[in-house]
């Protein structure tokens, strides 16, 4: 016939630890369905008397023994007499499972439990009074070994997602029916332990962000009964206001008549209600629910502050970026109207452009026919100082000044310089020009046109005509006449030409050949040119 063979769970400690006083802690001994357990007790042969208490089933009345579970709670245990010295008590329901052996051979009262069960559980105390009369004791606490199960997280969806808010304290529980012994439970993130505890509960608590969105948390159950750990995993909905981002670096120039976007880079959960644009505060009502601005051909105008806002059910969120066009100076001249009496005088170039760091360039300095004339040196910021010369001759400094002027980009044209041109008149008297004819010719009693060219800077009042050295009736003069002529003229040592006035004295009748004085005044001062007149042949 074939033997059965069944586990024997012995329970052995230390002599010194086997018996304690009436106050020692029981032991947690966890056992198998259908094992052997034996629960020791080491005994004295000289004992007075010995005696095992176990776990009440059918007795009418129980002795209760106060003491935690496994799980460290207050409870009390139901007791009754299972043995007297050797002896089974035969009025429990399990005696004929039980014995009094001696493990050791040396008198022990070691009890032994045959084909344990769910009946076995509870409390044990072995009990031996000694010779002195002193009571030992040996306290247990027999559980069924059992896995955990059950494992649930509090507040998860069906889809295993747990709802939470941005900027909240999070309390994340995991709930498990712990076995025997007791399980430790964890909560994981990305295999970092977050939180021991247990037996049966455990709480994680953290403040969200919208890092957490999605993000999975893991409950893990340990068991020494079993090497598959219990195990769920959650994944966490956070939802949080917009975060909003435009897709425009402030470093990276954009320039006038180029093409560019605005796009709004928008994370939300849940998805946006709205978005609007602004520019320098100023709302966009025709991009209304656009993630996008388009730019077609860029103009200066078009710089500016730009915020995209956008909105959920949690908040709005915005972002704001500056639009910088870059575009070519626009070039002007600032200056004044001289008189030859001011020593001082400049003209400063200025421009507007973006950027703003204009180089200027070389004054020139141009006559009415944009005939060259000099340059002049122009400061960091402009300004051009005319030369000191002598009053008579500050009436050259009467023309056109050119400014040019860059910032590095160019126009629509291509053109990397930008220019303005003014005109400048610095007053004075009328200037007789050098090719004037000192010397002219006539006949007695014919008529005669004495003809002199003169340079103005502003318009000319008034014209004499008068004989030199000597009173006479006056000059037969018919009518003078006067037209606007090129002529040459010296300015700064270069000989340009100018619109000058040409003044006739025509005479009915001349009468004396001598010299004369022409007066001519404008409107600030006066000027006189000494003409000789002679017979025509000689």
């Amino acid at each position: 016939m074939k033997k059965t063979c069944k586990t024997i769970l012995f329970l052995v400690w230390i002599h010194s630890n086997i018996l304690t006083t009436a106050n020692g802690k029981p032991r947690y001994t966890y056992f198998s369905e259908g094992e052997t357990v034996i629960l020791m007790c080491m005994g004295d042969a000289d004992a007075n008397a010995t005696s095992w208490i176990g776990p009440a089933h059918n007795t009418s009345i129980p002795s209760p023994v106060p003491e935690v579970d496994d799980f460290g709670n207050d409870k009390i245990w139901n007791t009754t007499v299972y043995t007297n010295g050797r002896k089974i008590n035969p009025d429990i329901q399990n005696f004929r499972r039980l014995k009094v052996v001696d493990m050791g051979g040396n008198g022990d009262f070691d009890l032994q439990i045959s084909n344990a069960s769910t009946s076995d559980e509870g409390f044990y105390r072995c009990e031996i009074e000694s010779v002195e009369g002193k009571l030992l004791t040996k306290q247990y606490i027999l559980q069924l070994k059992k896995p955990p199960s059950n494992l649930t997280i509090d507040n998860e969806t069906e889809e295993d997602t747990i709802i939470g808010r941005e900027d909240q304290i999070l309390k994340i529980a995991c709930n498990v029916e712990s076995g025997s012994p007791p399980s430790t439970i964890l909560w994981k993130h990305n295999g970092t332990i977050l939180k021991t505890g247990g037996p049966k509960r455990i709480i994680y608590e953290f403040r969200t962000d919208r890092t957490h969105h999605n993000a999975k948390f893991t409950c893990e159950v340990i068991s020494n009964l079993t090497d598959e750990h219990l195990i769920k995993t959650i994944r966490l909905d956070i939802k949080y206001r917009p975060k909003v981002l435009i897709n425009h670096n402030n470093n990276m120039p954009v320039f006038e008549r180029a093409n560019t976007t605005l796009c709004c880079k928008i994370d939300s959960n849940p998805n946006i209600s709205f978005i609007f644009w602004s520019k320098d505060s100023i709302g966009f009502t025709n991009s209304r629910n656009s993630s996008c601005l388009l730019f077609k051909r860029l103009d200066r105008q078009d710089s500016g502050n730009y915020t995209c806002f956008a909105g959920n059910e949690i908040g709005n969120g915005s972002f704001e970026t500056t639009l910088t066009v870059y575009y070519p100076p626009s070039v002007y001249l600032e200056y004044k109207n001289f008189s030859i009496n001011e020593s001082k005088r400049a003209v400063q170039c200025k421009a507007d452009g973006i950027p703003n760091n204009i180089t200027f360039f070389r004054l020139e300095h141009l006559s009415d026919f944009n005939e060259h004339i000099r340059y002049l040196d122009v400061s960091s910021d402009g300004i051009a100082k005319l030369p000191n010369m002598s009053e008579s001759k500050r009436y050259q400094d009467t023309g056109f000044y050119l400014c040019t002027a860059s910032n590095g980009v160019s126009d629509e044209k291509g053109n990397m310089f930008q220019h303005d041109k003014a005109y400048l008149v610095s007053t004075g008297p009328p200037v007789f020009v050098d090719d004037n004819r000192k010397i002219q010719y006539g006949q007695i009693g014919k008529p005669m046109d004495i003809r002199i060219n003169v340079f103005s800077t502003s318009a000319i009042k008034c014209l004499d005509l008068n004989a030199i050295g000597r009173v006479s009736s006056p000059l037969p003069i018919k009518n003078n006449l006067t037209k606007t002529v090129p002529m040459k003229i010296d300015f700064h040592g270069v000989n340009i030409t100018v619109n000058g006035t040409e003044l006739t004295f025509r005479l009915s009748k001349w009468n004396s050949f001598e010299s004369y004085n022409v007066t001519v005044s404008n409107h600030f001062f006066e000027n006189y040119f000494i003409v000789e007149v002679r017979q025509t042949g000689k």
